[in-house]
């Protein structure tokens, strides 16, 4: 009986360390693998967000334009509306870096993409947690990304998590946002063994 208890504690130890010794991230890296949990929430990384899943903001229905044969969303000629997603993470997972896949073939126009959290007990209390912005006029596909994440721990239900731009013309349009995640324990998300405090609400000097 003992020895069947030691040996399911190291599988436990085992399964533990390899979790947290994930590959660094990155846009070229392989996806680390993240258990799912009851919410359906995704098990691998990155989170890809494709274009068809974004959906108009009531500003102006008519200045974007899902182009399903290209995989792609562009704004139109009746530009001045923006689009978002919805961002669906595990809880107490770490954001790690943030890109787009992107056509700009506007020269006189760029355009950013938000990775933002917005509290979910008060209102107009949203923060940016990533910002990507595309630059000069190219007719290629494109890849921009941000690896400066403001408060990178997914907080459930604390807060709600989505991806939003506004595409300023016709030439300028979106084919995915993705976001790269990591799974941590969840008594590690204090920081404690990174030597931050920047998660703890007292710190005594």
């Amino acid at each position: 009986m003992k020895s069947s208890s030691s040996f399911i504690v190291t599988v436990v130890l085992a399964a533990a360390v390899s979790t947290l010794m994930g590959a660094p991230d990155g846009e070229a890296r392989d996806d680390d693998f993240v258990p799912a949990n009851l919410k359906g929430f995704p098990a691998t990384s990155p989170l890809v967000i494709p274009a068809a899943a974004f959906a108009t903001n009531g500003d102006s229905p008519s200045s974007t334009n899902m182009i399903w044969y290209e995989g792609y969303i562009a704004g139109t000629a009746l530009a001045g509306g923006c689009i978002q997603a919805p961002v669906y993470l595990p809880d107490n997972t770490e954001i790690m870096s943030f890109y787009i896949s992107y056509i700009d073939e506007d020269g006189g126009q760029d355009f950013s993409v938000w990775l933002t959290r917005t509290t979910n007990t008060s209102v107009a209390a949203s923060l940016d947690l990533a910002t990507v912005s595309t630059t000069g006029s190219s007719t290629s596909v494109r890849t921009a990304g941000d690896t400066s994440i403001q408060q990178p721990i997914v907080n459930l239900p604390e807060y709600s998590y989505y991806v939003g731009t506004c595409l300023p013309s016709a030439s300028t349009k979106l084919i995915s946002a993705r976001i790269y995640f990591e799974t941590h324990d969840a008594i590690f998300i204090d920081g404690f063994e990174n030597g931050t405090t920047s998660m703890w609400t007292t710190v005594q000097q």
